[in-house]
């Protein structure tokens, strides 16, 4: 737990080391250390007594997101950050729609085999497996030797009632 802390606060540091230099990367980076500072806060806290300290940061991270996404709307990592926690959210706020983060994603963000990653989490969370699977194919064909995609095959082969075809890709995975 307190190495997440630590990670923060570093990753923080070196966002504004280099904000002046490159103030898109300076505000993905200071966006993405207060998120690991929001985590912090909720784990060490709890959900109920982290959430006032854990909101505030995820405020100050959004913030960071869109002064990010102002630099440069296009930007294949600022989309594909932003992308994530779009999908994160809106997975977890009711009345909320994961299909503009789900866009993101799949028109603007990069390297490719990460956002088809997302994709792929986001359709296994809305129990749609079908497009889940077209999703993290796509992943596996761009890095086909990354564990943590295969892994999410097995997972979704398994939400599906799949587990034969699953216990290879865990095993791969690990």
């Amino acid at each position: 737990l307190e190495q997440v802390r630590a990670y923060a606060a570093q990753t923080r540091t070196n966002a504004n080391s280099i904000l002046s230099q490159d103030p898109l990367r300076g505000n993905l980076y200071l966006a993405v250390g207060h998120f690991l500072q929001a985590g912090y806060v909720l784990l060490r806290d709890g959900t109920v007594k982290g959430t006032p300290e854990g909101m505030r940061e995820v405020q100050t991270a959004m913030s960071y997101l869109d002064q990010a996404e102002a630099k440069a709307p296009n930007d294949p990592e600022m989309n594909l950050i932003k992308g994530y926690v779009e999908l994160i959210m809106a997975l977890n706020i009711p009345f909320s729609s994961p299909s503009q983060a789900i866009n993101r994603l799949n028109n603007n963000a990069a390297p490719r085999y990460l956002a088809d990653r997302g994709i792929a989490l986001g359709y296994r969370d809305l129990n749609q497996p079908t497009k889940a699977l077209e999703a993290i194919d796509r992943a596996l064909k761009q890095a086909p030797e990354n564990p943590e995609l295969h892994y999410l095959k097995a997972q979704i082969l398994v939400k599906q009632g799949n587990n034969k075809d699953s216990i290879p890709l865990f095993e791969k995975a690990l």
